[in-house]
């Protein structure tokens, strides 16, 4: 995990909007990067 920024999200924070993140295309490839990530960008 990357370093603790002020801006990134909780994991109480991430639970409540992860529903609202899109699955994976059918047919697509596995996802290889944690979505959590995705949204805590390092600075």
């Amino acid at each position: 995990m990357s370093k603790a920024d002020p801006s990134n999200r909780t994991e109480t924070q991430y639970e409540l909007i992860k529903d609202l993140i899109p699955p994976p295309k059918p047919g697509g490839r596995n996802r290889e990067v944690d979505m959590w990530q995705v949204l805590n960008p390092m600075h």
